[in-house]
Parts: structure tokens; C-alpha cells; sequence
């Protein structure tokens, strides 16, 4: 929850011009570069670039820390967070005059919006917009809720949250990811657990897991 609120907050205050303030609050909580790279969570290194990436000083020296961050979401297929750090990267890129690596970067950051619909990731980066000028964009439009098949299957929707789930998302940052409130992620939650006859999270993983359904 501590993770989440930081999150909000400095994303909140970059958005409204006030990068020292978001850096002041980010800088604040305990600075550790080497667990938060070893985290698979990246819950506190993703507003810490943020935060350090809108001050504006010193951008080369996070060079190594996000490409040593963008490689290890590639390896656990973190796709949610390397959109996070593709579009942090392309911003750092845009600030430091390395434009075209910019632009080959913010491109990749827009497939891959594209194909995951969390589209809002890079919306939510306003710098991004010269080089996102002439892409489309577009959030993916709500699909009515499916009914549970009968054979104890998981919905589409429910089987994204328990994707997510697997990633150690807490409610609601997957409310977030899935343009939901954290109510409905709580329904799913239940009809998940229900269907895997579990109890937990971890059970519902190691199900989930034993079925095949969190490939891919």
C-alpha cells in the first residue's frame, strides 16, 4: 500500500509541474538502488525514476540502473513494467538530446501499449507527446462481463487479474492496470478462488500454474 500512495503521489505532482516536490517525497523513503533492482515488484524503483528522470539533473547516471531494470522485466516477462521503463527511458533519452534513440525507444514503448491496452502508461507521461505524435493510442474499449463457463474455466477478465495476482500486484494496482474499481478486482478475486477451489494467493498460483493457464 506504502508503494501504491507513493506512486499516486509523485506521479500526481509531476503531472502538475511540481517535480522538486515529487522528488522531495520520493528521495524522503529509504533510497535502496540494489534491493529495489532485485525486487520483481519494481514498486518503489519505478516512481524513484520517475521522480529522478522529471528533476532533470544528473539524467546519465540512471542510465545503468534502467537498462539493468528494463532487462530483467524483458526476462520475467514483466510486461507491464517494462512499459514503465521503456517509457521512462524514452523520456530520459528525449531530456539528455538523444533523439533518435528517443524515438526508436518511445516506438517500442508504443507497440507494446498497444498490444498489452495499458495505453494509459504512456498518456500518463506528457513529455512522451512529440514522440508519440501520429501514433494511435487508444485505450481498449470495456467488453461486457462474460459469463463463467460451465465447465469451472476462469473468464477472460478474470483470468487477467489472476495473471496479474502471479506478479504480486496488490489490488489496486491491478485495478489500475485493468481500468476496473478494486471492488470488481475483489469479485474476481472470489470467483478465481472459487473455480480453483483455493483459498489464497499462492494456492491460487500454484493452480493456476499446475493448469497451464499463466504461460504465454
Amino acid at each position: 500500500v506504502l508503494e501504491f500512495i507513493l506512486d499516486c503521489k509523485s506521479r500526481t505532482l509531476i503531472a502538475a509541474g511540481r517535480s522538486d516536490l515529487a522528488w522531495q517525497i520520493v528521495a524522503a523513503t529509504d533510497i535502496d538502488l540494489p534491493g529495489w533492482l532485485a525486487s520483481s515488484t519494481f514498486r518503489r524503483l519505478i516512481p524513484y525514476l520517475r521522480a529522478y528522470i522529471a528533476r532533470g539533473d544528473d539524467l546519465t547516471a540512471v542510465t545503468p540502473i534502467l537498462a539493468e531494470a528494463l532487462a530483467k522485466a524483458r526476462a520475467s516477462q514483466a510486461r507491464y513494467h517494462e512499459l514503465h521503463l521503456l517509457g521512462l527511458l524514452a523520456w530520459q533519452q528525449l531530456q539528455c538530446q538523444e533523439l533518435k534513440a528517443a524515438r526508436t525507444t518511445a516506438a517500442e514503448a508504443a507497440e507494446l501499449a498497444q498490444a498489452t491496452g495499458y495505453v494509459r502508461v504512456l498518456l500518463d507521461l506528457p513529455a512522451l507527446a512529440p514522440l508519440l505524435a501520429g501514433r494511435e493510442l487508444a485505450q481498449p474499449a470495456r467488453k461486457a462481463p462474460t459469463a463463467a463457463p460451465r465447465n469451472g474455466a476462469l473468464t477472460e477478465q478474470e483470468l487477467a487479474v489472476l495473471r496479474l495476482l502471479a506478479t504480486d500486484r496488490t489490488y489496486e494496482e491491478i485495478a489500475t492496470a485493468c481500468v476496473v474499481s478494486i471492488n470488481t478486482v475483489r469479485t474476481h478475486v472470489r470467483h478465481i478462488y472459487k473455480k480453483l477451489g483455493v483459498r489464497r494467493r499462492d494456492q491460487a498460483i500454484a493452480a493456476a500454474q499446475g493448469r497451464g493457464w499463466l504461460a504465454g
